[in-house]
């Protein structure tokens, strides 16, 4: 059953904090926002059929795409602006291995992540050699074709929604 997002800089906070942050358990801010999706799932072990089902916190991107919480360090590729400042406000700096040359705030500390192009010019090459293991786009900033390209080698893409006035504060 879906459940209605609230399209807001909370939303994003909480939804690419609760995905990308090892220790989701403690936000960075409290409960910045009511929408946080409620989604499980319930994996089952392949290798050992008498292994208990165990129940997973998931959240569902804009296109509806059910993303678990990392568990080991993330690789975050972000071509989204606005989104690259937030995980650097999330302090996952260290997680970020690239971003689009339009991506520049905070300024002196992305100065060390490598571009990845633009947010309409990704060079898909470059994406590939830093291996990420999340990719954060947005529905008004990337083209559907970039992300179906990036689909066939990255794991876990992140689709955001619009970006509106609330997003900037």
């Amino acid at each position: 059953e879906a459940v209605q997002i609230g399209i807001s800089r909370s939303w994003h906070t909480v939804y690419l904090y609760s995905i990308l942050s090892v220790d989701a358990a403690t936000p960075p801010m409290p409960r910045l926002c009511s929408y946080r999706a409620a989604y499980t799932r319930t994996p089952l072990s392949p290798a050992d059929p008498d292994a208990r089902p165990v129940t997973v916190p998931c959240y569902a991107d804009h296109l509806g795409t059910l993303h678990s919480q990392v568990t080991d360090g993330a690789r975050i590729v972000s071509l989204v602006p606005r989104l690259t400042e937030l995980v650097c406000e999330l302090d996952l700096l260290d997680s970020l291995v690239g971003r689009t040359g339009f991506c520049i705030h905070p300024r002196e500390v992305l100065r060390i992540v490598p571009k990845v192009g633009g947010t309409k010019t990704v060079d898909l090459e470059a994406v590939r050699r830093l291996r990420p293991s999340h990719v954060i786009v947005n529905v008004d900033e990337n083209p559907l074709e970039t992300v179906q390209q990036l689909r066939a080698f990255v794991t876990a893409i992140i689709v955001t929604p619009p970006q509106g006035h609330l997003d900037n504060p």
